[in-house]
């Protein structure tokens, strides 16, 4: 098949998301005309579809060493190293898409994000704050935070952050894991359990199985609380 009838495969594949089938097209396309960037970056996103994270970050550098000002490709590069788990260079490619283009919210979050699998808490506070301010309404931000400053015990801090996201115009409904939390350290595990019970865990799966855990243990439902801790070591 010639060059432009696999990028039409290519294209037709993206449309109808068959990663294979993306896989196989934007590599032939990609190696036969190694200058094209967004071949390279076709082909690294058909990889990621299938969490092939070696093989997509390969594929982003080889599209960042044609066009290396290209800052969605940098974007792109930093979300694949924190998903392999390569966190200091996912933190590289932060710096360096800041750097092109200035701090955002959105990567702010996701040194936070970085910074927290890190273990680090101390500098993803200090990130998520950053994304915070960048982004008063920025729910995903205001909520990750909270759930480190209650995992740090910083429970003054999560006070003011919840009144700061009112003050933002962030729907109580948006950010119910953080009441909940809240009522739980207030003492008050039965509010806590009922707000959990409105939040959908695959926002945060881990974060979410890990309150349930202590919430529903206090309460006196241990079936729930050892399927929520089991669930935790699961993820």
């Amino acid at each position: 098949a010639t060059l432009e009838l696999w990028r039409t495969r290519g294209e037709a594949a993206d449309a109808a998301q068959d990663s294979a089938a993306r896989i196989t097209a934007w590599a032939k396309v990609a190696n036969a005309a190694q200058n094209d960037w967004r071949a390279w970056a076709n082909l690294a996103s058909a990889l990621t579809s299938q969490l092939r994270w070696v093989e997509a970050i390969e594929a982003l550098n080889n599209a960042m060493r044609i066009t290396p000002s290209e800052a969605s490709l940098r974007w792109t590069l930093a979300g694949a190293l924190a998903s392999a788990e390569r966190h200091e260079e996912a933190l590289a490619a932060l710096d360096e898409l800041d750097r092109l283009g200035g701090e955002t919210a959105e990567s702010a979050l996701a040194r936070g994000r970085c910074l927290l699998a890190m273990m680090r808490f101390d500098d993803a506070e200090t990130a998520y704050w950053k994304a915070v301010r960048l982004s008063a309404g920025n729910a995903d931000a205001v909520r990750e935070l909270g759930l480190l400053l209650e995992r740090t015990s910083r429970l003054d801090s999560l006070v003011e952050l919840l009144d700061q996201a009112s003050a933002a115009g962030i729907p109580d409904d948006r950010l119910a894991h953080l009441h909940a939390v809240k009522a739980f350290r207030d003492g008050d595990a039965e509010q806590a359990y009922a707000l959990l019970g409105s939040v959908d865990p695959a926002v945060d799966p881990a974060g979410w199985e890990r309150t349930q855990a202590k919430v529903a243990d206090r309460i006196g439902k241990a079936d729930e609380a050892f399927a929520a801790a089991e669930e935790v070591n699961r993820l």
